[in-house]
């Protein structure tokens, strides 16, 4: 009994209350009070005193909320109590309901014109026609609790997909880069000194028996040196240069 307590309090003061769109839930309480007012009247004819009206309404508002955000979360807390937590609960949730619909007749018979005071009876009209209210909004309650998990944990569930892929798709980008760094890693590593110093020993060992192969090393030296220059960020290159380097090419 203290941990249900300890619980309703916590969940009245916890700012991790269920949120409520106060102005949709407004709009749809005034469309559903003026269609059942509006449909009593067509059928039977009889116009309700506006007083009895919003007693009953704010009575009838009350249990949906009671039930949707205290009662089915308390009987839900330990799922493995919830077959006894919440008959229980909704059974003392309806005799609380009958309860005050009579005091609310009560007070209406005594102090308003709303209902006289010889129609204030507890008879079997009376108390199945409460009941039949109170598990007629302790259904709304229910439906309105379990749709409202179920919207929340597909909420939940497409937002850890969205993370999941966001975080595919980091890891991919991640895996690019790691290429990326290690093909410039590895191309760093080729020193350009070092390649033209083999080319020029090579030359150096080929210009006189092979002159033709010197000179195709000797070409493709001055090739690869102005690449080089070139891909570290020369600005302009001037047209002679890259004419010289077409030679280069049509001779190599």
């Amino acid at each position: 009994m203290n941990g249900s307590l300890t619980y309703i309090k916590q969940l009245l003061t916890s700012n991790k209350r269920p949120q409520i769109n106060y102005k949709v839930h407004l709009i749809a309480w005034s469309i559903f009070i003026f269609y059942e007012s509006f449909a009593v009247w067509l059928a039977t004819g009889i116009k309700g005193h506006v007083l009895s009206y919003a007693l009953h309404y704010a009575l009838n508002i009350g249990i949906f909320y009671i039930h949707a955000l205290l009662i089915l979360p308390l009987a839900f807390r330990k799922p493995k109590q919830f077959i006894w937590r919440a008959p229980v609960l909704t059974a003392i949730e309806i005799l609380l309901y009958i309860f005050a619909s009579y005091q609310i007749d009560y007070f209406l018979a005594h102090f308003t014109t709303a209902i006289e005071i010889e129609d204030l009876k507890i008879n079997n009209w009376f108390v199945f026609g409460s009941l039949w209210r109170g598990i007629y909004f302790i259904g709304f309650a229910s439906g309105y609790y379990f749709l409202n998990n179920y919207l929340k944990e597909r909420t939940a569930k497409a937002q850890l997909e969205k993370q999941a892929m966001e975080q595919v798709l980091k890891e991919k980008e991640t895996a690019i880069e790691l290429s990326n760094a290690k093909n410039a890693y590895l191309q760093a590593q080729i020193n350009p000194h070092f390649l033209f110093n083999t080319l020029n020993f090579i030359y150096s060992q080929t210009h006189k028996t092979q002159p033709a192969a010197a000179k195709a090393i000797i070409l493709l030296t001055n090739i690869m040196r102005y690449a080089i220059q070139t891909d570290q960020g020369v600005a302009m290159i001037p047209l002679e240069k890259e004419l010289e380097q077409v030679r280069h090419l049509i001779d190599l």
